[in-house]
């Protein structure tokens, strides 16, 4: 029976094996995924750590605002207590009865409620919103530091895939030459000397292959981690450069840009609400010099138990209206007080510094852009002279009046000029990213 088995087991296998074969060489030659720029952001905002912090603060700061609330509220507060004493706990008791021991319990529940409390609950509620508000700027800023390191990263792989192309197309060319090159030789056209040569040229490009591999390889494990994608995730961006449209000049607006940097940075937003915030501190500590007044409402239940067989209970309502103040707390007010009116002056200063590098970032940002587009035009205009020399070049080595040096110079120039290009659009790109970030685009 066990024999019988293992045929059975065997067969199975055998008979599953083509299928696992080609299922693991599907999985090999599947295309990889293809990831556009709003896929990655998505991602990225789903599967950032850091956002995921930057709203659990916003989460934390609505709590602060409902404790603040709180203040504004009655607090009922209870008591429960149950004493024995060796001797009556009173000394007329100890009189009356010599010798008794004594049982003492009861319960009060009390009703507290502050009628001004010195301009110190508003003032917390205050501070409690605007710290709410400087989290979710926190968190906007979080948003806007990501989706530019996404662009950018983005268009790193994007380079990085077409640098890896030229390289590819370059060596392919070389390849061909050196095919040509074997032919014009054994016809007696071109000498063993220009045949080596062709080969030392084309080995030559192989390193500059493999350098372009491996960059591509790190942008996009950059970006896979960006992004939250496991390692081994194949894929490859989607973006078209042909669709691009690139103007001959930067006609950006400077003065519009700076307005929205100005209100919308998120820098320039929480340095204003901690400003706002110092001054409610003041205005918190100030309340140290100001009376307190609550109401209090008890009611209080006890019994007295003599061991001398004398009961005693009873029942009582207080109703009382405080009013407490500080006459003298070694000057801890005041020095609380200058300290917010220090802090409020430090955040002007700060203001000042901020509206200065947003001006600078912005101008850097500006300038990026219009070398830029500089780089784009120049390569661009240099593309096609540049293939029309190579085929001008290959022509007249195929005659005899070019010499393998001559193919190499114009294959040289043939790259720089498309990786100067591609090069060109990546850097206008992340750019624009970078302006989109420092005028506090979202």
């Amino acid at each position: 029976m066990t024999k019988k088995v293992w045929v059975i087991l065997g067969i199975m296998i055998f008979m599953g094996l083509p299928g696992m074969m080609y299922a693991a060489d599907s999985a090999v030659t599947a295309e990889p995924e293809m990831l556009s720029l709003d896929r990655c952001l998505e991602l990225a905002l789903n599967n950032s750590q850091t956002i995921k912090a930057a709203e659990k603060k916003v989460e934390i700061a609505k709590t602060a605002i409902t404790e603040a609330r709180g203040a504004y509220w009655p607090k009922l507060d209870y008591s429960i207590f149950a004493d024995k004493a060796q001797e009556a706990i009173y000394p007329y008791e100890a009189d009356l009865y010599p010798g008794a021991s004594t049982d003492y319990s009861g319960a009060i529940i009390s009703l507290t409620q502050d009628l001004y409390p010195g301009g110190k609950s508003a003032n917390e509620l205050q501070l409690a919103r605007i710290q709410l508000d400087m989290a979710r700027e926190n968190e906007r800023q979080v948003k806007q530091q990501l989706t530019f390191q996404v662009k950018q990263t983005f268009y790193q792989v994007w380079l990085a895939e077409r640098v890896l192309k030229v390289a590819e197309s370059s060596l392919d060319n070389m390849e061909q030459h050196v095919v040509r090159t074997e032919n014009l030789y054994k016809i007696g056209t071109v000498s063993k000397y220009e045949l080596l040569r062709a080969g030392v040229q084309r080995d030559s490009l192989k390193p500059q292959l493999i350098s372009a591999q491996n960059d591509l390889k790190m942008a996009k494990l950059n970006l896979a981690i960006l992004i939250g994608l496991v390692k081994e995730r194949q894929y490859s961006v989607a973006f078209n450069s042909d669709q691009l449209k690139i103007p001959a000049q930067s006609q950006l607006k400077m003065d519009k840009i700076l307005e929205s940097a100005y209100r919308n940075r998120p820098e320039i937003r929480q340095v204003k609400q901690t400003k706002t915030l110092g001054q409610y501190q003041e205005k918190l500590a100030k309340a140290g010099y100001q009376p307190k007044i609550s109401l209090i409402g008890q009611y209080e239940t006890k019994s007295l138990d003599y061991i001398s067989s004398h009961w005693n209970d009873g029942k009582l309502w207080i109703l009382s209206l405080n009013i407490t103040g500080n006459i003298f707390d070694g000057f801890s007010t005041t020095a609380k007080v200058k300290g917010a009116q220090k802090n409020v002056d430090l955040t002007k200063i700060q203001e000042t510094g901020l509206c200065d590098q947003i001006r600078l970032d912005v101008e850097q940002a500006a300038q990026n852009i219009q070398e830029s587009l500089e780089v784009i035009n120049a390569n661009q205009s240099n593309i096609d002279m540049a293939k029309e020399s190579l085929e001008e070049t290959q022509e007249r080595f195929g005659e005899g009046l070019a010499t393998t040096m001559d193919v190499m110079d114009s294959e040289l120039a043939l790259d720089q000029a498309l990786n100067g290009y591609y090069k060109g659009i990546a850097l206008y790109l992340t750019a624009q990213a970078k302006l989109d970030l420092v005028a506090g685009k979202d």
